[in-house]
């Protein structure tokens, strides 16, 4: 832009000084707006770019804070945060009233209630196939559980 110098000459009346006044105002008032404009537009630009940074080489979670602080962007999954403790968030722990834990049954505690009989079979011998674990065990004792 071209920069206009204001030398009153002496031949230039008042209206015309004051009509030059007036155009240089109003350019003047022009030229604000479109810094107001382009202020504006690079803001917009600026958040659009944090917001596509975020995007591409963000976290990729949802547990992510928000990369531009805007107080009118609301929080959705935040009741536990309302909701909790605010000791325990200072602390970072939290304690829990003692409590005796069941011990394990055994195999044995486990078959109690099972009936046992046991056949004999003296007379016969049983054959060396292996068929199974059950078989081989069979063959050594003579005897099995049912």
């Amino acid at each position: 832009m071209e920069q206009q110098e204001f030398h009153i000459q002496e031949s230039m009346s008042p209206t015309e000084l004051e009509l030059k006044y007036r155009l240089s105002m109003e350019k003047n008032a022009e030229l604000v707006s479109q810094v107001s404009n382009l202020k504006d537009e690079n803001a917009r630009l600026k958040e659009q770019l944090a917001w596509f940074q975020k995007a591409v080489y963000g976290q990729k979670s949802e547990r992510t804070e928000v990369v531009l602080d805007a107080p009118e962007q609301l929080k959705l999954f935040d009741e536990a945060e309302k909701e909790a403790d605010p000791t325990v968030l200072a602390t970072g722990s939290t304690e829990v009233a003692a409590h005796t834990r069941k011990a394990k049954r055994t195999h044995e505690e486990l078959a109690e209630d099972l009936s046992v009989e046991e056949v004999l079979h003296p007379g016969k011998r049983l054959s060396r196939r292996r068929c199974s674990p059950t078989a081989s065990a069979l063959q050594t004792a003579g005897t099995y559980r049912v």
